[in-house]
């Protein structure tokens, strides 16, 4: 690979994976950056931004590392939208949804709880979990 290419998908991986930055890539700077990589730099590309991933927060799971491999090579155009909104926002998530899924998690917790409580109380030794089908509400905006 040439050390040119290689530069080139490096400087992408910093731009994906970099919130704190004075100004924060658009979409066409994105979409420009993956256009100029070459083939074997678009296949170096997974293991650069998994790399900077783990440096600044934690290893990725298999899945994880799969999901961002086809995201950053299958899904360039998807990928570059999506980082460009994520940047210009500064946050991968609003408050608004954090709080809702905070609000659920603690909702689904107490129900566990409660069903243990009830469990004991008929001394039954052993409740065997079974997925619940439900539809979840979307946060109004």
């Amino acid at each position: 690979m040439d050390p040119e290419d290689l530069r080139g998908a490096v400087s992408l991986a910093d731009l994906l994976t970099s919130l704190k930055q004075r100004r924060p890539p658009t979409e066409p700077l994105l979409r420009r950056k993956f256009d100029a990589l070459s083939r074997p730099a678009l296949g170096a590309l997974p293991l650069l931004v998994e790399h900077a991933v783990v440096a600044r927060h934690a290893r990725l799971t298999p899945n994880e590392r799969d999901g961002v491999a086809r995201a950053v090579t299958s899904f360039a155009a998807d990928t570059a939208a999506e980082v460009a909104h994520v940047h210009a926002r500064g946050a991968v998530a609003s408050e608004e949804a954090v709080g809702f899924a905070r609000g659920q998690a603690s909702h689904l917790l107490r129900i566990g709880l409660e069903l243990q409580a009830f469990a004991r109380r008929m001394k039954v030794s052993y409740i065997r979990s079974q997925p619940i089908a439900t539809h979840w509400p979307t946060p109004s905006s």
